[in-house]
């Protein structure tokens, strides 16, 4: 038997009003996607991941100067310049010291570069896409974990509650076979079987309040909270995206992998900057203008200020450099080579990723889909059991061994349910679906934290 993905919600509300294991949900209570927006949000590492998005920027704002005019300003006085005597053929004259001071202030603007600039510009800004695309990433992969710790958080305050109903009807049992053994129907070693059952109900209790707290531990670590907060979470699995029609296949998953996007943006960047080293060796042409206010001391015969200004064209070629602009060229031919076969891997890897994600979920479902049957089975199997008890049809083993296997199939339902739920989690995860779902829900969220960064 399979279950249906659209029969998810109604097995959320099966566990949900299981007997004695409803709970009411709170308003201040964190769901799912609460918790994930608090890993995207909060978690230090997409803090780190924002100042790098900075970074990228600042390169592509520092690039786009260089297409504006250069200005600079200079100023120099030297005290006491002193030539001794100047020869002449009637004689030398003496000159003695001298105060020498200027004044200058210079514009100049790159004409042509043969795209040198553009292309530099062209690549910082494929880098800020790879850098974006790298926190969208590491947002997806922060939402990964942050859901599987929400999960794993339910499925173990599911058994701590399964286990505290065992502990309540292991308890009311023994106290009725101590009743029976008081009156003489039945032997002492019967009450110990009944003890030890309790006992052991005991110990599952605190094993699974042990693993409430510590998945608890872990998704507030998941949500850069400390371990010590208090919040409260829901009991819900809703939200959970479905599976990608089988018709869409792997094309849509790796459009949608921001893994890829980022490969593809640093391909592009790797290509602009060959460009702009191709053209290192060709010339440039610049225009300027130059003004100047001097005291030029001892180089005039009459020590005043006088001022004069220059503009020109300028040509500035490299038209040697001993091959360093080749090996550069190569460098990068190197590493764009490598990042294109790292990304060809990446593309195999998704893809047997996203066939293993698929065939997990398969199999969850059908584990969920016996899990359920088998769970109807034992609780059946031990009503039954438990009302020849009472009449003294039974023996108190069985009833022992009854109530045991309804725990065990209880167990193996809820674990069965969460797997499923995990399960499809990393399908939406692999298939690119969760990156698409968080930036529908907050598409304002990077724009806004990378503000924050600055």
């Amino acid at each position: 038997m399979r279950i249906k993905s659209g029969m998810l919600p109604a097995l959320t509300l099966a566990v949900f009003f299981w007997p004695g294991l409803s709970q009411g949900a709170q308003a201040e209570e964190l769901g799912l996607w609460e918790c994930v927006r608090a890993a995207v949000t909060d978690h230090p590492v997409v803090r780190a991941g924002l100042w790098r998005v900075a970074q990228s920027q600042a390169a592509v704002d520092e690039d786009q100067t260089l297409f504006k005019p250069d200005f600079s300003f200079g100023a120099s006085y030297a005290a006491n310049s002193y030539v001794a005597e100047i020869p002449l053929p009637k004689g030398p004259m003496a000159l003695g010291g001298h105060h020498d001071a200027k004044l200058s202030l210079e514009a100049g603007h790159l004409l042509y570069d043969w795209g040198r600039r553009k292309n530099m510009l062209e690549g910082d800004i494929q880098l800020r896409q790879a850098s974006s695309q790298s926190l969208r990433q590491l947002r997806e992969r922060l939402g990964l974990e942050a859901g599987i710790s929400y999960l794993r958080l339910l499925g173990a305050r599911r058994e701590m509650r399964i286990a505290g109903r065992s502990v309540e009807t292991a308890d009311a049992h023994y106290k009725h076979l101590a009743a029976l053994n008081s009156q003489g129907l039945i032997t002492y070693d019967e009450v110990l079987k009944g003890e030890v059952h309790l006992e052991q109900t005991r110990i599952m209790l605190n094993r699974s309040s042990n693993r409430v707290k510590l998945a608890q531990a872990q998704l507030l670590q998941q949500m850069g909270l400390p371990m010590e907060s208090r919040v409260s979470f829901e009991d819900s699995a809703a939200g959970i995206p479905e599976p990608l029609p089988p018709e869409q296949g792997i094309e849509l998953s790796l459009s949608r992998r921001p893994e890829l996007a980022a490969y593809n943006a640093r391909l592009s960047a790797l290509e602009s900057l060959g460009a702009s080293v191709q053209a290192d060796n060709k010339p440039a042409v610049r225009v300027f203008a130059a003004g100047n206010f001097a005291r030029p001391g001892i180089d005039m015969y009459r020590n005043e200020w006088i001022g004069y200004a220059r503009a020109g064209v300028g040509l500035d070629w490299k038209f040697w450099d001993w091959g360093r602009k080749d090996y550069r060229v190569s460098k990068i031919k190197a590493q764009w080579e490598e990042t294109l076969a790292e990304r060809r891997v990446l593309e195999q890897q998704i893809a047997l990723e996203l066939k293993s994600a698929s065939l997990e979920e398969e199999e969850a479902r059908d584990r969920l889909a016996l899990a359920g049957k088998a769970l109807q089975a034992a609780d059946e199997h031990f009503r039954i059991v438990s009302a020849r008890f009472d009449q003294a049809q039974v023996t108190n083993t069985e009833y022992l061994d009854a109530r045991e296997q309804a725990t065990i199939s209880a167990l193996e339902y809820s674990g069965a349910f969460v797997d499923l739920a995990i399960a499809r989690w990393r399908l939406a995860y692999v298939s690119g679906q969760l990156a698409v779902e968080i930036e529908s829900r907050w598409p304002g969220l990077a724009k806004e934290n990378i503000e924050k960064a600055r």
